[in-house]
């Protein structure tokens, strides 16, 4: 090993064990999380434009999809048990809390890949690492004053949906932070979210495993028998509602015995407003790549949208199907509710896969068919030496502002072996 390479290895190692204890359980090693790149100013202007844009897209079409027949939003891939609370709104969020847009830049700008507004991952990583990151390379940090942003964006969250139970006194709410126990990386981001919200308010916000979470028909309650007021995840509405919940006995003790109809009993209560879940249930909605697909038939048909709409669906949206393209051009063919790039293949003209990833665990979803996009390349340190890899750049959305961003380097599908590639601004 060169010393360049074993320079570089000790400084990670150094920064690993200086800052990890920070947000534990988010790192699994000094290397998840590559040295700074450069992104000029010109191409962090473009990106927000690119965000503000498709973020405007995407409210517009909220009315559309909400009334949709049951059919419509099964095609979309929207599981039978979700039909109703999808269709919820909290006033005040029109789109997502906290939405993370994925995009490709191209010759002919950025475009987007795809739109996280669920429970999006990287939370951490761009409001917290990123910043420490440039600090000690002495760079500018282009999230400089996300994590501030970020906090007040989830505390309105939480006031939004205290209001939508008709709660005014958010001194007495108690706000959880759910997570999945096996997840270290969700835990990392529901305490980190939790302390945010602590620092900047009286409300008492904590975190703890959905697993720990009890039910009956009165409402959701803590490990400790209390009663949950809003409850944000960090994991997604359909693994809520699938999880069978301990069911809580105001008569006697706890069940341990598992409830088939608790997640139908969650979705009840959300309903009946005993408690608000953020994201809100909508974003599960939006989530579903099928969305692009709407939107681009609709800019093909040219209906609904007006001009400067169709405009941005031109500049931003890749030509989207749920059917297998034909116009001789390779394609990527995605599940509709996917993450980390499982399941997903990039397929030529013919329709044979050219690559495809390892896992396929959503290999049973409906499946939407979207242009090929090539991620650029470029040359980054990484401790196995150099390596030439695929990109791809993200800006998170709070609230209505697009704040926060981030990279991934890789493969040619950006799966869960990429690194995070911290970001900074250029000279």
């Amino acid at each position: 090993m060169n010393s360049v390479v074993e320079e570089y290895r000790a400084k990670r190692k150094d920064f690993f064990a200086r800052h990890a204890a920070l947000w534990p359980g988010t790192l699994r090693d000094p290397f998840d999380v590559l040295g700074p790149y450069e992104l000029q100013q010109s191409d962090i202007r473009e990106l927000m434009q690119a965000v503000a844009a498709v973020a405007k897209l995407y409210k517009r079409i909220v009315p559309l999809l909400r009334s949709l027949p049951d059919d419509g939003l099964m095609q979309m891939g929207v599981p039978v048990s979700l039909l109703n609370i999808v269709r919820c709104q909290i006033p005040r969020i029109e789109v997502t809390l906290v939405g993370r847009l994925d995009f490709v830049r191209t010759t002919r700008g950025y475009k987007l890949l795809e739109f996280n507004t669920e429970a999006p991952g990287l939370v951490v990583e761009t409001f917290a690492l990123n910043g420490k990151i440039c600090q000690e390379a002495r760079k500018s940090n282009p999230n400089q004053r996300a994590e501030v942003i970020l906090a007040r964006a989830v505390l309105d969250g939480i006031r939004a949906g205290l209001e939508y139970l008709g709660k005014l006194n958010a001194r007495d709410a108690n706000v959880v932070f759910t997570f999945s126990r096996n997840c270290s990386n969700d835990r990392a981001t529901a305490e980190y979210l939790a302390r945010l919200v602590r620092g900047i308010s009286v409300v008492d916000a904590q975190s703890g495993p959905s697993e720990d979470l009890m039910i009956d028909k009165q409402g959701l309650y803590d490990s400790n028998g209390r009663t949950i007021d809003v409850l944000y995840r960090v994991l997604s509405l359909q693994f809520l509602h699938s999880y069978r919940y301990r069911c809580r006995n105001l008569t006697g003790p706890v069940r341990t015995g598992a409830d088939p109809e608790s997640g139908d009993l969650l979705c009840d209560l959300i309903e009946r407003r005993r408690f608000a879940v953020l994201n809100p249930p909508s974003a599960f909605l939006l989530e579903s790549k099928a969305v692009q697909v709407i939107i681009w038939k609709l800019y093909e048909e040219s209906v609904y949208f007006d001009g400067d709409e169709r405009q941005m669906i031109e500049s931003y949206i890749l030509p989207t199907y749920m059917d297998p393209l034909t116009d001789n051009e390779p394609y990527v063919r995605k599940p509709v509710y996917g993450a980390e790039g499982d399941s997903i293949a990039i397929m030529n003209s013919d329709g044979k896969p050219i690559t495809r990833s390892d896992c396929t665990t959503y290999s049973d979803q409906p499946m939407v068919y979207q242009k090929y996009a090539e991620l650029p390349t470029i040359q980054v340190m990484t401790e196995h030496g150099p390596r030439l890899l695929h990109v791809t750049t993200s800006c998170f959305f709070l609230s209505g502002k697009p704040v926060g961003i981030c990279m991934r380097a890789g493969g040619i599908i950006t799966d869960d072996s990429a690194w995070v590639l911290a970001v900074c601004v250029g000279e």
